[in-house]
């Protein structure tokens, strides 16, 4: 069995600040472990067909449902002599994807009240195939500069996840929004857009993946069956 190192870990408060978590295969994982991270272009995930990661809604900026005061007209000279079609009844939602070349990274945290209320990740993660295994980032604020200055020239920038019902009409949706479905996930996005094509610290793996070098922070790989269990809170 294996066992979490012993670390002190510091939090600057209760409830805001926090540390990166990523769950996954050990071997993914040991890449970013050794300085190597993977960044996805956001519309890789409307098709992949895993229900841990793949969601038909990413990178949706708005959604909206049809109802009894909607009314979708339809007219063209060259069709019933410009004279207007009824589609209202046809189309029950439009959902709009901006064109965005926009690639992420995800991984989830936890803060102290988390460890506090025994709620690091919630359990249903435990049941996620490929799972197995999570990364502990020992220092979050290296971890994020030193994989900002590796891709700098793209701007990159870092947020939390929302989660939104999306059975109710949605306005001003982005890439760090998603459905509550999700929400156990508790996630929080690296991104950056990809407005240039020469970066030395970048590999292409294919149209949808790039690899990022940076230089590598202390992380542990632990078991995520045996993660909560070191965890224990001094107030």
């Amino acid at each position: 069995m294996e066992h979490i190192p012993s670390v002190n870990l510091y939090f600057d408060d209760y409830s805001e600040s926090f540390y990166l978590i990523r769950f996954g295969k050990k071997e993914h994982l040991e890449k970013i472990q050794n300085g190597i991270i993977r960044f996805t272009n956001f519309k890789k995930y409307q098709i992949i067909e895993d229900n841990n990661i793949g969601d038909i809604y990413e990178g949706l900026s708005s959604i909206h449902y049809t109802d009894k005061n909607t009314k979708i007209y339809f007219s063209h000279p060259n069709i019933n002599n410009n004279s207007k079609i009824d589609y209202t009844e046809s189309i029950k939602s439009m959902w709009n994807y901006p064109d965005l070349n926009i690639f992420i990274s995800c991984f989830s945290y936890f803060t102290a009240k988390d460890i506090h209320d025994n709620n690091i990740f919630d359990d249903s993660i435990l049941s996620k195939e490929d799972w197995n295994y999570v990364l502990l980032v020992l220092d979050t604020k290296s971890f994020v500069e030193n994989i900002f200055n590796s891709i700098k020239i793209f701007n990159p920038f870092i947020k939390k996840v929302k989660y939104y019902d999306y059975s109710k009409n949605q306005e001003n949706l982005d890439i760090f929004t998603k459905s509550l479905k999700y929400e156990f996930q508790k996630e929080i996005r690296f991104a950056f857009n990809m407005n240039e094509i020469n970066c030395n610290n970048m590999k292409r793996i294919d149209e949808y993946i790039v690899e990022i070098s940076f230089e590598k922070v202390q992380c542990v790989i632990i078991p995520t069956n045996e993660f909560k269990k070191g965890f224990y809170f001094k107030g």
